[in-house]
């Protein structure tokens, strides 16, 4: 296993895009007292956990992941992270498409349809902990295109091939019952908006109550919880466009920019100030 320097006894945080890989977003990041709230990503969220420990709910399962191992969410998948002591953890995160991973995958395989679903949300697997490890400081540092597409195709593919398997989701994010979709494609189309409980209720043809319920067992979040991941995935995309915080965050239906600033790290885990710096070309080290 690679050796790596001791963890800084402060949180520090360096997010970056690498755009001609479909945008790949990645994350190197030491939290300490830092917790992300539940949500989904439309990637995969692969982390290499280098010292202490995190623990996160990843569907209906508890995992934990230390150093020397992989931690992976699929596309979609609710889930949350925090430290599993008081020390925290240290990791470094690829945020690839569904379509890098499946391209990775035709190169090794026969060529399939099946986008790549890893059942186990925490990896054992000294080499493939090394080769990810590597290809992070590579995609970071390496001037050379060719050393940073061979180590991402070699290393992609070494995953997929060893680790993925055939997805067995109860109800995937987008392929939920009826009732909850259209509620779900509501919150899509009026993010911005003051919505009530009485409109998804209606929109969902149920009871309040009984929407509440049913939402949050298919949806893995709470009606609330689900219209902030919208509302940051919304600025997300408004920031990538140069638009000013405060501008976003109205823009989105957050109060003010210390709402967006507050939700966008429990969620992104980097401060929109941060996101948008990368999104004009500058990695940031805070």
């Amino acid at each position: 296993m690679a050796a790596t320097p001791p963890a800084p006894n402060r949180e520090e945080t360096q997010f970056w895009r690498i755009p001609e890989y479909a945008n790949l977003e990645l994350l190197r990041a030491r939290y300490i007292k830092h917790r992300y709230t539940l949500h989904t990503h439309d990637t995969y969220a692969i982390g290499v956990i280098t010292y202490g420990s995190e623990v996160f709910q990843r569907g209906r399962r508890l995992w934990t992941g230390y150093p020397g191992q992989i931690v992976i969410v699929n596309p979609g998948e609710v889930h949350d992270g925090y430290g599993g002591d008081e020390r925290g953890w240290m990791y470094s995160v690829f945020y690839p498409a569904s379509s890098l991973l499946l391209h990775a995958h035709d190169q090794a395989e026969d060529a399939h349809d099946n986008v790549p679903y890893f059942p186990h949300g925490v990896i054992q697997d000294g080499y493939l902990f090394d080769l990810m490890l590597c290809l992070h400081q590579t995609l970071e540092k390496s001037p050379s295109r060719l050393e940073r597409d061979s180590r991402f195709l070699w290393t992609m593919a070494q995953l997929v091939s060893r680790h993925a398997a055939q997805p067995l989701l109860e109800h995937p994010l987008g392929q939920e019952p009826q009732p909850m979709r259209r509620a779900r494609d509501y919150i899509q189309h009026n993010y911005a908006e003051n919505i009530t409980l009485k409109e998804l209720a209606a929109i969902s043809g149920l009871s309040p109550y009984h929407f509440l319920r049913v939402f949050r067992r298919d949806m893995g979040l709470t009606p609330h919880a689900y219209l902030n991941h919208i509302r940051v995935l919304r600025a997300r995309d408004l920031l990538q466009q140069s638009c000013p915080i405060a501008q976003a965050a109205v823009n989105v239906g957050f109060v003010d920019q210390s709402h967006l600033h507050r939700h966008f790290k429990r969620i992104v885990g980097v401060t929109p100030g941060q996101y948008a710096l990368t999104a004009a070309g500058f990695g940031l080290s805070v």
